[in-house]
């Protein structure tokens, strides 16, 4: 694996609304130096990228809540 923009921890894309959706835009951005950037092959500020989960009891219980909500509420969906 090399050390290039693409597999840092700072390294974010964009994403742009159009009409309703969302889609990835073309600029990159680096949270580290806090501007958009040109993606590099090398940079001294490189970390490599780290990825959390939250899957803690109340954001499971949420889920779970949400997922009744939408289980009650699909018969009245369907008969619209």
């Amino acid at each position: 694996m090399t050390n290039n923009c693409k597999n840092c921890n700072h390294y974010k894309r964009l994403y742009r609304l159009f009409m309703y959706q969302y889609y990835k835009s073309k600029q990159r951005y680096c949270a580290f130096k806090d501007c958009l950037i040109v993606p590099t092959n090398n940079c001294a500020h490189w970390q490599k990228k780290k990825y959390e989960y939250d899957i803690s009891v109340e954001r499971l219980d949420k889920t779970l809540a949400d997922v009744q909500y939408i289980i009650a509420n699909a018969d009245e969906e369907r008969d619209t």
